[in-house]
């Protein structure tokens, strides 16, 4: 990976001419006068900046996440995160959702959820920002109960807070502690952050600053709704949570109970008496199909999507839709 950038650059010109063991990842268009394959090139612009992929490195993710946390996953489930990671155009700057796991066990009528991100956020140390959400009020289908990055336990508060909360320490001491059970398990804090869940509300704010993220969820479904949220890709509000080659793992342990999917004629294996659905995102400039685009809108109910001229842009709904496709946004108890 190597990132380039250049600021107060007027009557400059740069040419950038490389070949198929470079990948351009991230184009600030505006920034060049000619964009073809093997070639970029800039004239008395002001400001530029490129982040280009070296194609001939491998990434793995066993260089880079402790065995504690690949622990989690199978050496198969390993390779399709490394099989992401080495298929990805990266953004510079962004978290990136490589790889999802997530483990949907439906006990007396109510599903119980372990989700797992592989996120990676390339970035210059120290430049890090934070993902700030306010708060999403209405009702959730999925209540977070505990949040770990890296193993490292995020806080939960009951109310959202802010710079100019004055109040802030008193309700807190008036409130019982979310985090009283978990904390006696003796689990590390992360200090960058905190979030909030429940039946009816959802946010986080979250101050990620490492290059590579193990983020794992336990959650429980809203008894209050009358179907189950299949589909866990906005947990934790990842910047970039649907792109061409992520992949991911989904499991339903049904124990005894049936399902019916929000999709027709949805495709799934069988596997240890367990529903699995695993694939990758595949939707890109070499597969994008007009016809096939707007016909997926319609289904999906995203007929604002037919209105996108940009092209970066609408390459990021076709690759939403292509999800939609393969994996549904909710599942029934039949």
């Amino acid at each position: 990976m190597g990132y380039g950038e250049g600021k107060n650059l007027k009557n400059s010109t740069f040419s950038f001419i490389f070949d198929d063991n470079y990948m351009v990842c991230h184009i600030h268009k505006d920034n060049f006068d000619e964009i073809s394959k093997y070639k970029l090139y800039s004239f008395n612009k002001e400001n530029i900046s490129i982040t280009f992929k070296n194609k001939k490195i491998i990434m793995n993710i066993e260089k880079e996440l402790n065995k504690e946390c690949l622990s989690k996953f199978s050496p198969e489930e390993i390779k399709q995160i490394n099989d992401s990671l080495n298929k990805i155009e990266f953004h510079y700057g962004f978290r990136h959702l490589i790889y999802q796991k997530v483990i949907h066990n439906i006990i007396d009528n109510k599903d119980y959820i372990k989700v797992y991100y592989i996120v990676f956020y390339p970035h210059y140390e120290g430049s890090c920002d934070g993902t700030e959400t306010y708060p999403v009020s209405r009702e959730q289908p999925i209540i977070v109960k505990k949040f770990t990055i890296n193993n490292l336990l995020v806080k939960k508060e009951k109310k959202y807070r802010t710079d100019y909360d004055d109040k802030d320490d008193e309700y807190k001491k008036n409130e019982e502690d979310p985090n009283e059970e978990v904390n006696k398990e003796g689990i590390e804090v992360y200090d960058d952050g905190y979030y909030i869940s429940s039946d009816n509300l959802i946010g986080f704010y979250i101050m990620f600053r490492g290059i590579w993220g193990l983020y794992e969820f336990d959650c429980e479904s809203n008894e209050k709704l009358d179907y189950f949220q299949l589909n866990c890709n906005n947990l934790g509000e990842v910047d970039l949570n649907i792109i061409y080659g992520a992949s991911y793992k989904y499991e339903i342990i049904l124990n005894g109970h049936k399902i019916q999917f929000a999709n027709e004629n949805i495709k799934y294996s069988v596997k240890n008496g367990k529903i699995v659905l695993e694939g990758f995102i595949d939707g890109n400039k070499e597969n994008f199909d007009e016809e096939k685009y707007a016909q997926l809108a319609e289904k999906y109910n995203r007929e604002d999507f037919l209105d996108e001229e940009e092209e970066d842009r609408k390459m990021e709904y076709w690759a939403k839709l292509r999800l939609n496709q393969f994996l549904p946004e909710k599942m029934k108890l039949a």
